[in-house]
């Protein structure tokens, strides 16, 4: 066995969705700023991101994390989020808890005595506060607060293969961006994985549906210009105040959580039907199983239209301690993608 690159990396997953976290093999990013580290990187280095993320090391749908030092007065370390188009995200809530919710383990922060931590992350998207709870038996939960959602559309009929399908839009003035729901019920569906398939099909035929509706002019005034997919939900039989929930992104890709950003989308829509109120939580499942509990703060306004904070609370779980090599004779050592 012969190789010329070694790379590390912690794996994690938060509520069913996996990250990379990439402990060493690269480089010093050079950069005063986030920006200018992204650029850096992606520059110098965007093969490593290659290597690491895609086959035969990775799959179509890993994410994965740089940690750097910090570049602001307050923060305690720096990530870099990577996906697999070639750039790296401004900000994934979600990946923040699984890297802070293992930020002990991984010599990124010391434990205090305190219940809970202010753990300050500097990001593309500016310093993020993510909170870690130190439960009982030693474990930890990790929760933060997404930014504002408002709800544009509620329950408008799209037509969808000879019939009429209600659909709601949510629009986040951030990275966070726009969504689609649908209610199962409304396609006599139920979240199965049987059923994953012809959701995705409903979910691109959406997609080309509505392609005029998110191009009018009205909402286009409002900035729906970052449309991450449709969220595809329903109530759980026999639990209150629990929601199933999948996530199709405009790529094609399902999401494996209840995602962050979408359950902040789909408490806006509830808080809005009364389905619940200021100070109340819910519980949304993914169809890995993967939970996610929300809780609605307060009221605000965006863009003149009123909207709702939330916070969003989990557990991110290590799976594995992982080495990466290459072997420079290796034809694949580069990576390859198949979607």
């Amino acid at each position: 066995m012969k190789f010329n690159k070694l790379f590390h990396s912690v794996d994690v997953h938060t509520a069913g969705k996996a990250l990379r976290i990439i402990t060493s093999g690269v480089p010093f990013l050079q950069g005063k700023t986030m920006l200018e580290k992204q650029h850096y990187f992606s520059q110098h280095f965007d093969h490593i991101r290659k290597v690491l993320l895609e086959e035969p090391r990775g799959h179509k749908d890993l994410q994965g994390c740089l940690i750097t030092p910090p570049v602001s007065a307050d923060a305690h370390f720096g990530a870099l989020l990577l996906d697999q188009e070639g750039a790296c995200s401004t900000m994934e809530g979600h990946d923040m808890m699984g890297i802070v919710g293992n930020g002990i383990e991984l010599g990124l922060f010391e434990a205090t005595d305190s219940p809970q931590q202010q753990i300050m992350v500097d990001t593309l998207a500016g310093p993020i506060s993510i909170i870690l709870h130190h439960e009982h038996g030693g474990s930890y939960s990790v929760s933060y607060q997404p930014p504002p959602f408002v709800l544009v559309k509620h329950r408008i009929p799209i037509q969808l293969n000879g019939s009429k399908i209600p659909i709601s839009i949510t629009h986040s003035d951030s990275n966070y961006g726009d969504y689609i729901i649908v209610k199962l019920s409304d396609l006599l569906l139920k979240l199965d994985l049987n059923h994953v398939e012809l959701i995705k099909k409903i979910g691109e035929s959406l997609l080309n549906d509505t392609e005029p509706l998110i191009g009018s002019a009205s909402l286009q005034e409002l900035g729906l210009t970052n449309m991450k997919g449709i969220i595809f939900f329903d109530s759980m039989p026999h639990r209150k105040s629990a929601y199933q929930n999948l996530i199709m992104r405009t790529n094609g890709q399902m999401d494996r959580s209840p995602c962050s950003s979408a359950i902040a989308a789909l408490a806006t829509l509830l808080y809005t039907e009364r389905k619940i109120g200021i100070d109340e939580s819910i519980v949304f499942q993914s169809i890995s199983g993967g939970q996610l509990e929300i809780k609605v703060l307060s009221t605000t306004t965006l863009k003149n239209l009123p909207a709702v904070r939330t916070e969003v609370k989990g557990t991110s779980y290590l799976t594995s301690l992982r080495q990466f090599m290459i072997d420079p004779s290796d034809p694949l050592k580069e990576g390859f993608l198949l979607k």
